[in-house]
């Protein structure tokens, strides 16, 4: 840093720079000093005296720099902190602007005296400059004033001052527009001007020391392939365009660099270059790949050409078909692609042998994708052939991909799985990764039946593992070995039939072991379980124990074996699927339904809406009138649930009789349901008005209904209105 203490070395560098002509050194040197700010300037005290003229004047004068002593700012002489070891003070105004004057006297003097060392140092100067660090040009507006003769007044008059991009480096300007007549340099040579806005500076070449440009082909060229500066580039094709000669200079890492820059000049002038001198380039694969990135359509067409006419020798450099293969031209892809896949092409396990050794060392998400993609479409019978070594490798890469494509060419390889090092796929198995653990089951999967058998408890940690992929690659594994070996199959049904069972919410790993318990061949296993197991499972508040549980009961019971009681109960059950085979149940056995109704009906009290109107389309279907006893009827106004009581309700308005009203009347007047007793109360003017003796017979209807307390008004009004009209008919 340009500050304090530093400033004593930084300065002994320029020296040395300067005496060993380094020109590359000198130009970052004097860059940093022109781009860093100064510290602040030194300040001058004394004591002010008036002499014999009656003029103040300042004696005894001492300068004073802002320095840090003892951790606060104070002034301080300046001798005396400039003979510190640690000054904090050094690098002024004074001292920025002496330096860049020195570097300027440097520079241009070398050009008077037509020094080459000139151009180099003019070169390495304008490399330091960048577009995306620059000052943007703006108009600064200054007023003067005129008297005017006529009228006598003070008249202001506008001007303007325009100052392009990069006002602020006026070695630059100076450096390529030092003959422009539109530019002008300011007096303290630190700022440039135009004469007009937006000026067109043109494409005639206005630097100083023209004579020697002309004679530095390598300090053009550099300034092309490396410059970031629109101007310094603008500058060096001048100079290119007018010597012909120049194109011998260029090399092909410049063609490469030219092509890369964002100005349109430097790119047509790389592929006029290689247009005119394309034998010197032939062999030279960076440079076409650089053609094909350049999107032009010119540069483009000369790569084709080129790949055409040399495809034997470029097939041979795979790091060349490695860069083709992570291009992102669609030509140069289908090239390559149609070029590997060609059966002429022999070197396919050479080529292969590259790529697994670019995978090593690649850390590229994209082109690893890329390359693997390659692999497995043009290379895939050549994968089959990779050694332990190579494929020891692919295990053990950082890339969860390149593992995942370990496991693949494992499992296609020539030599069988059992064949492998069994120690690289548990180390698959044991990867953090969910995908590759799950290559690595699907690979362990692919063992003999033998050593899967002997690696049973793995298997069975497989299925209750939390990552969804490796469960998924176990299962067909784990219905292999179950038909093997059945006390294996035995074995596992039992240890997940108890994980179903503990504590804890489902999750998605109880929803796989209840969709692999209920495979068909998990059925001989699951059904050997104990009854009450399969009760446990039924009644467990899991949805996938459930499950199992159904599964067990479907296969294992008859519905004639089972009580009317305890069909009704597994129609109230949780799961559908359950409510669903009992209601089958009921219906293959109607008669025993019906002789059992007040049991059946009990149905009609579940939380499920299904099996409540099942129960309600049996009762309409299959029930006779002798079905209904008036005990029965009334059973249904006793639910607790409305559907259910008007259900009743219309089952008994269906049914009454003069035979069985009278025992109807007075079983419902006892309902605590009030809509109940109002119907009954109802039903007397349709079924006892002008029946003296059935009047008679409902006299204890009467006596409880009129007896209750604060309860059943609405139906004693009812009662009451028909007692008085019935009495109004006869005295009896």
């Amino acid at each position: 840093p340009l500050k304090g203490n530093y400033f004593k070395p930084f300065r002994k560098i320029i020296k040395a720079a300067e005496h060993f002509e380094d020109t590359t050194t000198l130009a970052i040197l004097y860059w940093k000093i022109t781009k860093t700010y100064s510290e602040s300037n030194i300040i001058r005290r004394g004591k002010w005296e008036q002499d014999k003229n009656g003029r103040w004047r300042q004696v005894n004068i001492k300068k004073l720099v802002l320095a840090i002593v003892d951790g606060r700012y104070r002034y301080v002489p300046l001798q005396e902190e400039l003979k510190k070891t640690n000054s904090t003070f050094g690098f002024t105004s004074k001292t920025k602007n002496y330096l860049q004057k020195r570097f300027a006297r440097i520079l241009f003097r070398s050009g008077d005296a037509a020094n080459p060392q000139f151009t180099k140092l003019a070169a390495a100067y304008l490399l330091q400059s960048d577009d995306a660090n620059i000052k943007t040009a703006y108009t600064e507006t200054r007023y003067s004033y005129v008297r005017n003769n006529r009228t006598g007044r003070w008249e202001s008059i506008r001007n303007y001052i325009y100052y392009p991009n990069q006002w602020d480096n006026a070695i630059l300007y100076r450096l390529i527009y030092d003959k422009h007549e539109q530019v002008h340099i300011s007096s303290t040579g630190n700022s440039v001007q135009v004469n007009a806005a937006k000026a067109n500076l043109g494409e005639e070449r206005t630097e100083c020391f023209p004579e020697l440009w002309d004679k530095s082909p390598l300090e053009t060229v550099l300034l092309l392939a490396q410059s970031n500066n629109n101007i310094v580039q603008q500058f060096a094709g001048r100079i290119f365009d007018d010597n012909e000669a120049f194109a011998d200079a260029v090399q092909p890492s410049d063609i490469v660099n030219m092509l890369a820059k964002p100005y349109d000049r430097t790119k047509q002038i790389a592929i006029q270059t290689v247009q005119q001198q394309y034998e010197r380039f032939t062999s030279e694969s960076g440079v076409f790949l650089a053609l094909l990135d350049s999107n032009i359509e010119a540069a483009v067409q000369l790569a084709i050409n080129w790949l055409k006419q040399n495809k034997t020798q470029l097939l041979e450099d795979y790091h060349f078909i490695t860069e083709m293969i992570l291009h992102p031209n669609t030509i140069a892809q289908q090239w390559i692609n149609d070029a590997v896949a060609h059966p002429s092409y022999k070197n396919k396990a050479t080529l292969l042998e590259h790529l697994l050794h670019y995978i090593d060392n690649c850390q590229e998400d994209d082109f690893l994708e890329k390359i693997l993609a390659f692999i497995q479409k043009r290379l895939h019978q050549a994968a089959q052939q990779t050694t332990r070594e190579q494929l020891k490798a692919l295990v053990q890469h950082p890339s969860q991909k390149i593992q995942v494509f370990a496991a693949q060419l494992m499992q296609d390889h020539h030599i069988p799985v059992a064949q492998l090092p069994y120690q690289l796929i548990m180390q698959l198995m044991s990867s953090e990764h969910n995908d590759v653990r799950a290559a690595g089951i699907e690979l362990f999967g692919l063992l003999p039946d033998e050593k899967l058998y002997q690696e049973r408890i793995a298997v069975t940690n497989c299925c209750v593992s939390p990552s969804p992929e490796v469960r998924a690659a176990i299962r067909p594994t784990v219905l292999r070995l179950s038909e093997a070996y059945p006390d294996f199959g035995q074995a596992l049904t039992k240890t997940l039939s108890d994980f179903l069972l503990m504590r804890g919410k489902a999750n998605e790993v109880h929803d796989f072991i209840a969709h692999l318990l209920t495979a068909l061949e998990m059925m001989p296993f699951i059904i050997a379980l104990p009854r009450r197991k399969m009760n446990r499972l039924l009644q467990s508040k899991k949805y996938p124990a459930q499950q199992v549980g159904f599964a067990i009961l479907e296969a294992t019971t008859d519905a004639s074996e089972l009580e009317i009681e305890a069909i009704v109960e597994l129609g109230k059950h949780e799961l559908k699927d359950v409510r669903e085979w009992a209601q089958q149940c009921i219906l293959s056995q109607k008669e025993r339904a019906i002789y059992e109704a007040d049991k059946t009906l009990r149905l009609l009290e579940t939380d499920w809406e299904d099996s409540r109107k099942f129960m309600m389309d049996f009762a309409v279907k299959e029930f006779q009138e002798r079905d209904w006893t008036p005990k029965l009827l009334v059973s249904l106004c006793d639910s607790v649930r409305d559907e259910v009581q008007a259900f009743g309700l219309e089952q008994i308005q269906q049914y009454l009789n003069e035979e069985n009203t009278p025992q109807f009347l007075e079983q419902l007047s006892q309902h605590p349901s009030a809509r109940v007793q109002k119907l009954a109360a109802e039903w007397l003017d349709k079924h006892a008005s002008n029946k003296l003796e059935m009047l008679k017979d409902l006299s204890p209807f009467f006596l409880t209904l009129l007896s209750q307390i604060n309860k059943g008004r609405v139906a004693k009004e009812y009662v009451y209105q028909f007692l008085e009209k019935e009495a109004l008919r006869s005295p009896e």
